[in-house]
Order: structure tokens, then sequence, then C-alpha cells
């Protein structure tokens, strides 16, 4: 039978804490395995940490350098922007603790530079036919609207 001695001793979880975001700076460990040259370019990365082992090196935020739990997804994405309305007026930052609600709708620009695309043709990346429709840096734009968010009603006086 497997067990702690001490009720008190903690052990890793099944939890992670995943978090994305955007380098353009090369990985902390040389041993990830991306292709060099995509690695330079940076692009939009996954991390997905234990939590205790985050707990453990006192981490409370996703880095800004891709480290050995981060995972290239998207060289081709250079930029990432959310906007949030709360029912009358758009704001570029949101904190549902202060505000005490949630945004009615979030509005998300992806920024994409199409040289960077790639394709995986027998496991080696090879760059994107140039004929396709995206060329040079676009942008993307939608709105999710959230349903289950209300907006609280102004105080009558």
């Amino acid at each position: 039978m497997l067990g702690l001695s001490d009720p008190g001793q903690t052990r890793p979880s099944e939890v992670k804490s995943i978090s994305y975001f955007l380098s353009s700076s090369p990985p902390v460990a040389a041993s990830l395995e991306f292709d060099q040259q995509v690695v330079q370019q940076g692009g939009l990365y996954r991390r997905q940490i234990d939590r205790a082992v985050a707990s453990y090196r006192g981490e409370t935020q996703a880095p800004g350098v891709p480290d050995e739990y981060s995972k290239l997804l998207a060289p081709e994405i250079v930029g990432l922007e959310f906007r949030y309305f709360d029912g009358s007026a758009w704001a570029n930052e949101w904190d549902s603790d202060e505000m005490q609600y949630f945004p009615t709708a979030i509005e998300v620009i992806l920024t994409v530079d199409a040289s960077r695309l790639q394709t995986n043709k027998g496991g080696r990346n090879q760059p994107v036919n140039p004929n396709q429709q995206l060329s040079g840096i676009q942008q993307f734009r939608t709105v999710v609207h959230l349903p289950a968010a209300e907006v609280p009603a102004e105080e009558e006086e």
C-alpha cells in the first residue's frame, strides 16, 4: 500500500496550469524540440505545468520567454489582443473580482504574419505554397458574446 507517512506532506497532482503567451525570444532550454529557425521567429506558445511544480518554483504567471514546459503552437501569430465590453463601452483590461461581474462580450484580434506559415510534410516543416490567399501581415477579429454575463442594474436614487 502506497501512502504518505506525513499527512501534511504534499505530492504532485494531476492539476495543471495552462497558459498561452506570445514571445519573440528564443526558449531558455536548448533541448526544446523546435526547428531553430522557427524558434528564433517566436510566435504563440502553450505552457502546461503541474501546479505543485509551479508553486514550488514560486511562479504565479506565465513567463515571457519559453521554457521546458512551453510548446510552440503557431509561429505565424505575431499579435493577440483582447478588449472587453461592459454593456456600454469597450475596455482594454478587465478584472472580474474588481468589477463584480463578467463582460458581456470579448473582442479578440489576432495578427498573423503569413511569411511564417508552415506545413508539416513528412515530419519536416515546409513553407506554405505562396499562391495561397494569405500574404503579408493580416488581422482577424471576432467578438464573442458571453450570454451568462449580466450587467449590474444601475442604482436608483
